[in-house]
């Protein structure tokens, strides 16, 4: 469905840069929507907590969306490669993270989710 092509971790900042390709030829394209598909917005939560996985946070689930702006659809066939920035900060049992999308150095979404994780 996509591929991360470079992962820049700044621990110290907690932050993170990721270059990010979708494969247009994916079957939910075809149904999101036929003929002009769409990024689906819940595919950022899911990327999100997928990358947050492979830094090895143990994500448990959901807790808060706060902010989701969607301000630009993200066609796979013409947006070809996205920069996913990530900030995050860990509290006890919890990673708030502000995500943005950005295609051309322009933000095309904005997210801030809270995952509850275990230590």
């Amino acid at each position: 469905m996509y591929s991360i092509l470079n992962v820049n971790h700044q621990q110290e900042l907690n932050s993170l840069h990721l270059n990010i390709q979708f494969n247009e030829q994916h079957a939910v394209f075809s149904g999101h929507f036929p003929n002009q598909p769409i990024v689906p917005g819940v595919f950022w939560i899911q990327i999100i907590k997928n990358v947050l996985t492979k830094l090895q946070f143990h994500i448990e689930k959901v807790i808060e969306l706060t902010n989701a702006k969607f301000l630009i659809p993200i066609n796979p066939q013409s947006h070809e490669l996205l920069v996913l920035k990530i900030d995050y900060r860990i509290t006890e049992n919890t990673i708030s993270t502000m995500a943005k999308v950005y295609f051309n150095e322009q933000k095309y979404t904005e997210l801030n989710i809270k995952f509850q994780i275990k230590l």
